[in-house]
């Protein structure tokens, strides 16, 4: 299944590895499908669940499977063409079914939703958005007073996604995320939700 492309047309997806096993990968017309996790032993992943694919041919996503070490999960990763997968890949629990997502811009930047610790048995679903770069790592990105938020895309560092609110967990609101002045509440069109 190919689920990003870019102005280069290099594609990315998930492709079966054999009867059981789905890989992500890359395809380009010079070099043909590259399986982006191949040099980990198996059972390296086993459902890609979300992928995305910049100018530089740069894969980010969610592998459901086994890191590297064998301890089995939902993880985030990012691929480059060159250094393979990177830093943060396999380092990052994913936030789980509900609201599991990997966005890549143009400079390699990452956003997505990982597993928030700290909000482990509160009573809600212990995702946060979060935004990874070379520089400074892995940043939680926060809430808007609830206990869960999501990254939905990334673009020059700036991040787009929902939140919780701190009067309901069932209530989402739009947000937009910048270095400078955090989280922004969007607001709705009138109703509860945006």
């Amino acid at each position: 299944a190919a689920a990003a492309v870019n102005d280069s047309g290099q594609v990315a997806g998930r492709a079966d590895a054999d009867d059981v096993y789905k890989h992500p990968f890359r395809w380009d017309a010079a070099t043909g499908m590259t399986d982006l996790v191949a040099a980990l032993s198996e059972p390296a992943a086993f459902y890609w669940a979300s992928v995305d694919l910049n100018e530089a041919g740069q894969v980010a996503g969610v592998v459901d499977g086994y890191d590297p070490t064998g301890v089995e999960g939902e993880y985030v990763i990012a691929w480059d063409p060159v250094v393979g997968l990177l830093p943060m890949s396999f380092s990052l629990a994913a936030g789980g079914y509900d609201g599991t997502t990997a966005v890549i811009d143009d400079a390699g930047r990452v956003a997505g939703t990982a597993y928030h610790v700290a909000d482990a048995g509160s009573g809600c679903w212990p995702a946060r958005a979060f935004r990874w770069d070379a520089t400074s790592g892995v940043v939680d990105l926060g809430t808007l007073g609830g206990c869960r938020s999501w990254s939905l895309d990334v673009t020059s560092g700036v991040v787009v996604g929902a939140s919780t609110l701190a009067t309901s967990e069932l209530a989402q609101h739009a947000f937009v995320w910048q270095p400078a002045t955090g989280m922004r509440d969007l607001g709705t069109l009138g109703g509860s939700q945006s």
